[in-house]
């Protein structure tokens, strides 16, 4: 019996673990899926973030994304499978934008 090993995040300067939660395609009547865009566009949720970089005087630049945020990606990052799930590894700057929830039925 193989043990599957389980490894939590901590990742490095500007690096942000996404575990990708859609892909973002559109159906098409005969239940098709075509690609909106490009078919590397994906959104995200963030699991883990990196502590953001340094400037050669050493301040820090913070990172803008946050474990729970969700994020649009174009492309597939670094993939690692982790136990069960495979998750992306991006540098934040790859990402398109950050999506905030936003409530229509008013």
């Amino acid at each position: 019996n193989k043990k599957v090993m389980e490894y939590t995040y901590r990742p490095l300067g500007d690096r942000v673990v996404v575990k990708i939660v859609k892909r973002h395609d559109e159906k098409t009547t005969g239940g098709l899926y075509k690609p909106s865009g490009s078919d590397t566009t994906m959104m995200g949720e963030v699991v883990a973030v990196g502590s953001g970089l340094f400037t050669h005087s050493g301040a820090v630049i913070p990172m803008s994304t946050k474990v729970g945020d969700v994020v649009l990606l174009d492309g597939t990052g670094f993939k690692h499978k982790n136990g069960k799930e495979t998750y992306n590894i991006y540098r934040e700057s790859e990402f398109l934008s950050i999506l905030d929830e936003t409530n229509t039925n008013s």
